[in-house]
């Protein structure tokens, strides 16, 4: 019963800090488009090459030109660890991936599905 505990309890440290590099990834590059990608039904408009995305410590984020009509809102990382781009009341976006090199953005809607890579400017 111990040794369970014990694992959990590690499991959670764990958790906890790849939620904070994560975080702390984020907010410490200034990203750029590197591809934009559709699947399902819709119409694709292509986001420019040259947008930006930045984030804050704050939980702000901002983007330049507008993302999909929006040029700031706020991110938070929940109790999984996933991080949340929220757009306004009902848009919102999932962070899949982020490394130094690297940052994944999924939006879905209904039928269809768009995947952002940026690297680090």
């Amino acid at each position: 019963m111990r040794a369970i505990f014990s694992i959990l309890f590690l499991f959670c440290i764990l958790a906890a800090g790849a939620g904070q590099s994560a975080s702390n990834t984020l907010t410490t590059h200034k990203w750029v488009l590197a591809s934009d990608e559709m699947s399902g039904v819709g119409k694709h408009i292509t986001l420019p090459e040259n947008m930006r995305l930045e984030f804050s410590e704050s939980g702000a984020w901002s983007a330049n030109p507008s993302l999909f009509g929006s040029v700031e809102g706020t991110w938070s990382t929940e109790k999984n660890g996933q991080v949340t781009m929220i757009f306004g009341p009902r848009k919102r976006a999932t962070v899949t991936e982020v490394t130094a090199d690297r940052l994944k953005i999924r939006f879905r809607r209904p039928g269809a599905r768009r995947v952002l890579v940026w690297k680090p400017e």
